[in-house]
């Protein structure tokens, strides 16, 4: 079993596993108090540090000592800010289904809600007055990965938040209301370590009206940044050395000093006393308060002591309906026994209610009946490696069946009961072996150089099918031989992958898995074929497929993880699903320690380079297990993987999951921007600033500098939130009272259907494309064409030819194809190779039209668009074409995130990301951490996005126009050159866009 069984043998290995052997010595020092404790914020005082840990906020002296727990609550909350006058906490909890700011006081009490929208909001700092906060929010995000969060302000005692920047920010300070700012921009992955290149996060000032600047430029990170009141010190992160380290700048002057040499990753979340004087921040998984007055201070540590009474063992109920790895049915046909979340199931063969038969901390997998139906075979790690072990139908007398320090696996029944085949890799590498149920010595079938896995005996008992990998390294055919192995033979194949052969009750078919994998796709199907290999019948998408007792169906896992039955050997569309539903109580931290163990493991295994960038992957595994044990809720345990893979500094890395259970309800889009003012009687008006073209507001001809005072007839207090009311809204008619003057005189009665947050980024995307194959085609008489490609997938793909054949870019002498803000995928290859065709030949047909042959080719001057946020295969495409001398490279270098990719399921659910393969140039380059490097370098600045100006496409226009007037083609290289020899092997593999980081 190719596809799934290695990242299961590694964490089969239990390198990290608690179970066996001597414990090791703690990674942890319970004498330094309780670790993981995040965002500190300091009271005005300086006394008392608050801080999230374990989802809830708590206070602490700042000398250190007892915390007191300041909410409990299922939700999480985090990222608390303390306000100026000291007497309330604000945060970010999740218990509204959304990441809202709360506020709340300092010495605990019921939170009030600060912000309403589906969008995830986060805190900054407050202005000098102290009544607004400054947060960022991703609610005005548009069709493009840039600029997709923006810092608003919004008053303590609520109110309507008002957007402040417009060209993309973060992490904001400000020594005034707000008229000047200080923020961070970049499209950086902010768990990645030691990445410098044009994703990394800037510094910038935004000075009232004027655009924003960068300042003090540096190649790497900087963050956090923070300006005095006085607004004369600027204190900020910045990595040096893959450490980051605290800087302090004098405003005027321009001039920086290095504050901290810490290492170790260095200093980050960092609160600063009003004065400036101390600093609270996290480092190495602790508090540190540093004091910015004495020189040469060392950190001293803010020991957190936890005392307070438990409830035990936190445990969750957990209700399963697909998630499904392997299936089969009992001898009878009545039962059906799966594997899920890395335990076994038994359930009635129509679908039902399951009923777990094992339910622990290891894995589990491939269950089989025993003929007569009373014991269930499977393998499982639970001895520190891969074995065969035997347990009772209804979950007692568990005993283990091989014991070998190698690893044995997909084992079978033998139609008697009396016997057991199964593979191994005790010979060096992975051969059938077989073994009698009375406890006799195992008896080795195979003995070839290449792989042999997943043995079955035929329904009479006389044969053994597996697959093997003989004459094809990178393949796999069915073979089958006599029981006792003799007579081996092939019996089918081709140039995929066949594997996990089952024979069909009458003894007449093969049923079987194939594996083909493409340049965009991996595609997984069950298929039949007869005894002699004479042809085949695909029988549906899916895997792991097996006979009924009658012969007359086929049970099999679809690709999420359902069992289905289909016909035999009809297709898919005539089956029937099985309906089942899996319930259990586990305990959390043992679900979350198993699910780390096999991220861990599989990242052991597939990571691209096996030196994993110069890290030490085991001993990663130890200390970030360690903080898993630690931890007191799922983001916490989803935090600590990702910053465990941000160490070894690698793109398409990283854990997702579903955390928050509160219902999540969409927030309506008008497509307008509103800015909230004060009017008689504490009432509230929205003035129109913008209006965004197409959207709800412009088709009900809504105009920059009307203003609103109702929606759906309610007056507006001046603390209320405008957003609260579109909440759930998304297609439902919604009523305001606009008038095109401040007083509200002659009022009109609007009605309007917000829009959803996908409808209005397609509505942009839509206009940028539509407006930029406008300016191409206007500026040049149609002499150059433009053809955006959004993401490297099939259906951008198809889009592309469909685009490149029309008249409108056929009739043009220039082309321009841009990849900005393209998340990536895998269609380079298939993009070069039409783009690389020659005419041959032509048609004529009787009206003497000519037709050319191939009929969609390219032949005429190329360029192409790039920029910071042209990731993974929206790289590899420029690189190819720069390579090929096919085109002319137009923008800003790349981020260099270039790494192929799988997503794989762990056992709790958890989505993990693994970059199995590496990338690289003709000249043996790595493209991960080394973006394609333009030809002809143009930024976009904030001026020219507040203005409106596509720079870079200018400049494309500008010389594609020039390449078709003087009729040059761009050249091409009809030789390739000679092949090097890098460190590396060339390969090739899925490019998918990066994992969404979290919210925080």
């Amino acid at each position: 079993m190719r596809t799934t069984l290695t990242v299961l043998l590694l964490l089969l290995a239990g390198s990290l596993s608690a179970q066996g052997g001597p414990r090791p010595k703690p990674v942890l020092d319970p004498s330094q108090g309780a670790p993981g404790a995040r965002y500190p914020a300091l009271t005005p005082d300086k006394q008392t540090v608050v801080f999230s840990l374990h989802g809830d906020l708590w206070s602490i002296p700042a000398a250190g000592g007892r915390a007191n727990r300041l909410t409990l609550h299922d939700a999480y909350d985090s990222r608390p800010l303390v306000t100026p006058d000291g007497k309330q906490v604000v945060f970010v909890s999740d218990r509204a289904g959304s990441y809202d700011i709360w506020i709340m006081p300092i010495d605990g009490g019921t939170p009030r809600r600060l912000t309403h929208h589906f969008a995830s909001d986060v805190p900054n700092a407050f202005t000098a007055d102290g009544k607004n906060l400054l947060f960022t929010s991703t609610r005005a995000m548009g069709w493009s990965r840039g600029g997709s969060t923006e810092i608003w302000s919004v008053p303590l005692a609520g109110g309507t938040p008002t957007r402040v920047t417009f060209t993309g920010a973060n992490s904001a300070s400000t020594p005034d209301n707000g008229d000047t700012l200080y923020f961070v921009s970049g499209p950086s992955d902010a768990k990645v370590q030691e990445y410098t290149g044009t994703a990394n996060d800037r510094l910038y000032v935004q000075r009232g009206s004027q655009p924003a600047e960068e300042i003090l430029y540096f190649q790497g990170n900087s963050r956090e940044p923070s300006i005095s009141r006085d607004g004369k010190r600027l204190h900020f992160t910045r990595e040096v050395n893959g450490s980051f380290e605290l800087f302090f700048c004098d405003t005027a002057s321009q001039t920086c000093e290095q504050v901290t040499s810490l290492g170790e990753d260095g200093l980050s979340m960092v609160a600063y006393a009003p004065d400036d004087s101390m600093i609270v921040f996290g480092w190495k998984f602790y508090l540190w308060t540093l004091d910015l007055t004495a020189k040469d201070a060392k950190p001293k540590l803010l020991k957190i002591e936890i005392r307070e009474d438990s409830s035990g063992e936190k445990l969750v109920e957990r209700r399963f309906s697909e998630g499904v790895s392997r299936a089969s049915l009992s001898a009878d046909g009545r039962r059906t026994v799966f594997s899920l979340g890395g335990d076994l199931w038994v359930m009635d063969a129509n679908g039902g209610t399951a009923t777990a038969v094992t339910n622990d901390a290891f894995q589990n997998d491939n269950p089989k009946f025993s003929p007569d139906g009373k014991t269930i075979s499977f393998y499982s790690n639970r001895s520190g490696n891969s074995d065969i072990w035997l347990i009772d139908a209804n979950g007692q007398n568990l005993r283990q069946f091989t014991n070998n320090p190698a690893d044995e696996f997909f084992q079978n029944w033998s139609p008697d009961g009396q016997s057991i085949v199964f593979c191994s890799t005790r010979s060096g590498n992975k051969d059938i072996w077989v073994r009698k149920v009375d406890g006799s010595a195992e008896v080795q079938l195979t003995t070839d150089q290449a792989n042999d896995d997943d043995p079955a005996f035929s329904p009479d008992g006389r044969f053994v099918l597996f697959d093997s990998g003989r004459g094809s390294p990178n393949s796999a055919n069915i073979w089958i031989m006599d029981a006792d192995g003799g007579n081996q033979r092939r019996v089918y194949g081709s140039t995929a992958i066949e594997e996990v052969p089952v024979m069909s009750p009458d003894g007449r078919f093969i049923l079987f898995d194939r594996i083909t994998r493409g340049g965009t796709f991996v595609r997984q199907e069950v298929v039949m074929t007869d005894l002699a290999g004479s042809g085949e019948v695909v029988i549906a998408t899916g895997a792991h497929g097996c006979f009924t007792p009658d012969g007359k169906e086929i049970l099999f896992v679809t690709a999420d993880g359902k069992l289905n039955y289909t016909p035999t050997p009809l297709g898919i569309q005539s089956g029937r699903s099985v309906p089942f539903v899996a319930s259990r109580k586990v305990s959390e931290k043992a679900e979350m320690l198993k699910a780390f163990d096999e991220a861990h493991a599989a990242y052991l295994e597939s990571f691209y380079d096996p030196k994993f960038h110069g890290k030490d992957w085991v001993a990663l595994g130890k200390q970030y297990r360690a903080l898993v044990e630690a931890s007191g809720c799922r983001e916490e345990f989803l935090y600590y993987l990702n910053r465990m893979v941000g160490e070894v500094s690698a793109s398409h890395s990283g854990a997702s999951n579903r955390t928050m259970f509160t219902e999540r309800t969409e927030t309506g889009y008008l497509g307008l921007e509103l800015v909230p003012e004060r009017i008689q009687g504490n009432r509230m008006r929205l003035r129109v600033a913008e209006v965004e073209k197409g959207g709800p507001g412009d088709a009900a001809w809504i105009r920059k500098g009307d203003y609103v005072f109702r929606i759906d007839r309610k007056p507006l207090a001046i603390t209320d939130d405008f957003y609260e009311h579109l909440d759930g809204k998304v297609g439902v008619e919604t009523s305001l009272f606009v008038a095109d003057n401040p007083e509200g005189n002659n009022f009109r009665e609007v009605k309007l259907t917000p829009e959803s947050w996908a409808q209005r980024r397609q509505r942009m995307y839509m206009q940028f494309v539509i407006g930029n194959k406008q300016a191409a085609a206007q500026q040049t008489r149609g002499q150059v064409a433009y053809v955006h490609i959004p993401g490297m997938n099939q259906t951008a793909l198809n889009n592309f030819q469909n685009e490149l054949a029309s008249p409108a870019v056929q009739g043009a002498k220039a082309l321009i194809i841009d990849v900005r803000d393209n998340g990536g995928g895998n269609i380079h290859q298939q993009l070069i190779d039409l783009l690389s065709r020659k005419p041959y030949a032509y048609m004529t047909l009787r009206d003497g039209r000519r037709i050319n042959q191939p009929t969609v080719h390219w032949d005429r001057p190329i360029v192409v668009l790039i920029n910071e946020r042209s990731y993974s295969d929206a790289e590899v495409f420029p690189h190819a074409l720069k390579t090929l001398g096919m085109a002319t490279i137009i923008g800003v270098q790349t981020p260099g995130a270039v790494i192929g990719t799988r997503d794989i399921r762990l056992s709790d659910g958890t989505s993990w990301r693994l970059p199995s393969t590496g990338f690289f140039n003709w000249d043996g380059t790595n493209q991960e951490h080394n973006g394609c490097k333009p030809d002809i370098e143009v930024l976009i600045t904030p001026a020219d996005i507040l203005a409106g100006r596509d720079t870079q496409l200018a400049k494309a226009i500008e010389v594609a126009q020039e390449q078709a007037r003087n009729g040059g083609k761009t050249p091409t290289t009809t030789k390739q050159p000679e092949q090097p020899k890098p460190n590396k092997p060339l390969k090739e593999g899925e490019f998918t866009e990066p994992a969404a980081l979290p919210w925080e």
